[in-house]
């Protein structure tokens, strides 16, 4: 492949299974324009993989995750693996990843699991006391809807909590 010499200030890229030149500037701290701009002969709608780009030297600034930890999403995991992995709330990883599509993840995407916090009550919907023996996914299975669903409807729940005697809010279109 054709080995291009890049602007001063640049530096050779290239490109990976799954690159949109988006992405690219994204995780280079530059806008899509900047890109274009440095690579007129590339095609933004035709990117081949090993295909050799200029992108900016500057590097990108760690994610910020002021109140979790980073964690890199690795084959198979989804919302509700890493929920209760974590234990953190549907909500809770909505909130601190505004910028992730958190339903479509995907291996290598940065996620921020931020720290544990307490549920809050629900404050709508039909309620259902857990009882003894049940699991959020056999609860799930009880009311025919995924438990992603059941964190959705309780967004201030962590998975562990979960537990016997604890009050959580079912969907409304589903009877107890």
């Amino acid at each position: 492949m054709y080995m291009r010499q890049c602007p001063r200030g640049t530096m050779q890229y290239s490109i990976k299974p799954g690159d949109t030149l988006y992405k690219i500037a994204l995780n280079h701290n530059t806008n899509l324009q900047r890109l274009i701009l440095l690579n007129p002969f590339v095609n933004p709608y035709n990117l081949m993989i090993g295909q050799i780009i200029c992108v900016p030297q500057a590097t990108k600034p760690p994610m910020r995750c002021p109140n979790g930890k980073l964690y890199v999403v690795q084959e198979g995991d989804t919302l509700y693996t890493l929920a209760v992995k974590y234990d953190v709330s549907y909500n809770a990883l909505v909130k601190a990843n505004p910028n992730l599509d958190i339903n479509n993840l995907k291996p290598g995407d940065e996620l921020c699991i931020p720290r544990y916090q307490p549920s809050k009550p629900c404050p709508t919907g039909k309620t259902y006391t857990i009882k003894e023996g049940d699991t959020l996914s056999s609860i799930a299975e009880n009311f025919m809807v995924s438990a992603t669903d059941l964190l959705k409807y309780n967004p201030h729940m962590a998975p562990s909590e979960f537990t016997t005697g604890n009050c959580i809010c079912i969907p409304p279109e589903v009877e107890v």
